[in-house]
């Protein structure tokens, strides 16, 4: 997603949305790429998918749980 032709594709479809006049959305994998779209203009984002989120918090869960044991 870091190519120089994404990013340009990227560029003609928002110009193209906001011409028509209409709202738009991407999608994101992350946090990061979240707060590039934002600045980029996108008007929202769809954030990372709900299982992903569901494991990540499960596995900072299960590491917290773990440090704490070792104390």
């Amino acid at each position: 997603f870091d190519k120089p032709e994404f990013k340009a594709a990227l560029d003609r479809i928002l110009a193209a949305v906001k011409a028509a006049g209409k709202f738009c959305i991407i999608y994101a994998d992350n946090e990061q790429v979240a707060s590039e779209r934002f600045k980029l203009g996108f008007d929202s984002i769809t954030l990372s998918m709900d299982n992903s989120i569901y494991i990540e918090a499960m596995n900072r869960c299960v590491a917290t749980i773990q440090d704490l044991l070792t104390k």
